[in-house]
């Protein structure tokens, strides 16, 4: 009995986090797509991407010239919304972009999105699945931060947008 309402619990507290998501698709260059199928905004949104030259994106370490960890820092995720981000804006380069003996390099991962969800909580969402973070900073390890203020051109409603899981 204790074990079932242990999961209850958890289950509940899951709630509104389940319902957000990150991925690419598209090849490459991918396009990102950000979800919230849940009624209510997500907050302090940040996409971490492993990018192989991230100082070479707009931000505080700029022109170091080393591949890392780059967080995307979106702010608000309103309720209900997909966003696709065409790979232009989060940095994975195409065929097209390549000069003539240079190796491709596509490794623009995306790594997770970091959270918090309407009661406060922070979360982690991954291709591992749904992770409590607690107190962790979603800045630990970043070589670079950009701030990215999306267009609405960006997004969509979202499909199937409820509390149901």
């Amino acid at each position: 009995m204790v074990e079932q309402e242990k999961q209850a619990a958890l289950e509940e507290r899951q709630q509104q986090a389940a319902r957000v998501s990150v991925w690419v698709d598209g090849g490459i260059p991918g396009t990102l797509h950000l979800m919230n199928r849940s009624p209510d905004p997500v907050t302090q949104v940040v996409i971490r991407i492993w990018h192989q030259d991230a100082a070479a994106l707009p931000g505080e370490k700029a022109g170091t010239g080393v591949p890392g960890h780059v967080a995307f820092e979106m702010g608000v995720l309103p309720p209900c919304t997909v966003y696709a981000i065409p790979a232009s804006i989060w940095g994975q380069q195409s065929y097209d972009d390549l000069q003539p003996g240079e190796e491709a390099w596509f490794d623009s991962d995306v790594k997770g999105v970091y959270f918090r969800d309407r009661n406060g909580e922070r979360w982690f969402r991954s291709e591992s699945g749904l992770r409590y973070i607690g107190r962790q900073s979603p800045h630990a390890n970043v070589s670079n931060r950009v701030v990215l203020a999306l267009s609405a051109k960006y997004a969509k409603v979202a499909l199937d947008c409820n509390d149901d899981g």
